[in-house]
C-alpha cells in the first residue's frame, strides 16, 4: 500500500466555501485540495483556488492554508492513516484505494465529527 501512495498526488473534487448575501447575491470560491506523499511517512495538503467571486481575502487565506503531517499503514495493511496540522488545528485521514486511481477517506476533527472525502491520482 505504501508503494502505491509514495511519491504521488491525489487531487480532490471541486469543493466550496460560500456567503450568500442580504440581496440575493452568491458569493465564493471554488477550489481544489492536493493529497501528496512526499515521502515513506511525510503528507500534505495544499489548495488551489479555481474561481472566486468577490472573496479575495478567502481565496488569499485557503491557497495559504497548507496541512503537514505524516502517514502509516493500519490494521494489517487495511488503510493509511494520516494526522495532519494546519496553524492549530488538527485533522486525520484514513485513506482506502476504490481503485489504483481513487482514494476513499474518512476525515475526523478535533471534535471528532467526520465526514467522506474522494482523491484521485493526478
Amino acid at each position: 500500500m505504501m508503494n502505491q501512495v509514495l511519491g504521488k498526488i491525489f487531487i480532490s473534487g471541486p469543493l466550496a466555501e460560500t456567503d450568500i448575501h442580504n440581496g440575493g447575491s452568491i458569493f465564493g470560491i471554488i477550489y481544489y485540495q492536493f493529497l501528496e506523499f512526499i515521502s515513506h511517512n511525510e503528507v500534505k495538503i495544499t489548495n488551489r483556488v479555481t474561481f472566486n467571486r468577490g472573496m479575495a481575502n478567502w481565496q488569499e487565506s485557503k491557497e495559504n492554508e497548507i496541512w503537514n503531517g505524516h502517514y502509516t499503514v493500519e490494521n494489517g495493511k487495511k488503510h493509511i492513516k494520516c494526522e495532519l496540522t494546519c496553524m492549530s488545528t488538527k485533522t486525520k485521514l484514513y485513506i482506502d484505494f476504490i481503485d489504483e486511481n481513487t482514494l476513499l477517506c474518512e476525515e475526523y476533527f478535533m471534535d471528532n465529527t467526520g465526514k467522506g472525502r474522494v482523491f484521485v491520482k493526478q
